[in-house]
């Protein structure tokens, strides 16, 4: 875990008694949620799903991995760049934690053959940037969220599913209806509830529905130290002198 630094060691301003409601506590929706309390509003965060599915996630035994429900491992892994880790100075333990727990990974280019045509460099240079990227575990990275937000007191509401959205231009106040039909205000909503979010009527002025691209894609993740137990796999991606792994990138 992270050094001396507390989780709860971070700076609030003074209560500024604006109210505000996020839906959906994925990665976005809780950070939006922490700033806002630090910024001093007060904050719920609704949440449609009955518990968190982060649980078991600093577990490090190869054997445990096998217990874990299939949902503890929601989501797979993306960068955070320079933006995100520069607002991370104003919660320290997660700086030092999201560095812990995250990794800087290196990338090769391919053809379509096969045929590795550069070395692997420095996932940062292909950004054209002189600061680290790191690559996040997006279960770890929620967990550690969570574990932030224990430590100040702000909590997610599970089992609150938002159905509509609503604007009262008269008061000044917006809301949302939950699927039991009650009803909630504050000063300013958030919708953070992914690409099916009931907020498109309000926002757009008419429901705007995914739509299929046709394709499909598999993506999977395993602990680094179960994949290289296998002796093709260790063969086939080798870790580079430092430890780092390789992105592979293909064109086509």
């Amino acid at each position: 875990m992270s050094s001396a630094i507390s989780p709860a060691a971070v700076n609030r301003s003074l209560s500024n008694g604006i109210s505000v409601l996020v839906s959906g506590s994925g990665v976005g929706g809780l950070y939006t949620a922490m700033e806002c309390w630090r910024r001093g509003c007060d904050v719920r965060i609704f949440e449609r799903t009955k518990a968190r599915v982060t649980t078991g996630l600093y577990h490090r035994t190869p054997a445990l991995y096998t217990t874990f429900r299939a949902d503890s491992f929601q989501g797979d892994s993306f960068s955070i760049g320079p933006s995100a880790m520069n607002s991370f100075k104003n919660w320290p333990w997660m700086q030092e934690r999201s560095k812990e727990i995250g990794y800087q990974p290196m990338a090769a280019r391919h053809m379509q053959t096969g045929q590795r045509i550069t070395e692997p460099f420095d996932f940062a240079e292909m950004l054209g940037i002189k600061v680290p990227i790191y690559r996040q575990s997006r279960p770890k990275f929620h967990g550690m969220m969570l574990e932030q937000m224990a430590s100040i007191g702000l909590t997610v509401e599970y089992d609150k599913e938002v159905v509509d959205y609503f604007e009262d231009e008269a008061s000044d106040r917006a809301g949302v209806v939950l699927k039991d039909g009650s009803r909630f205000e504050a000063d300013l909503v958030v919708a953070a509830d992914g690409l099916r979010s009931p907020s498109w009527q309000l926002v757009a002025g008419k429901p705007v529905p995914a739509r299929s691209s046709g394709d499909a894609i598999f993506r999977v993740a395993y602990p680094v130290e179960l994949a290289l137990a296998d002796p093709m796999i260790a063969e086939r991606f080798p870790l580079q002198p430092d430890g780092r792994s390789v992105i592979e990138l293909w064109n086509g």
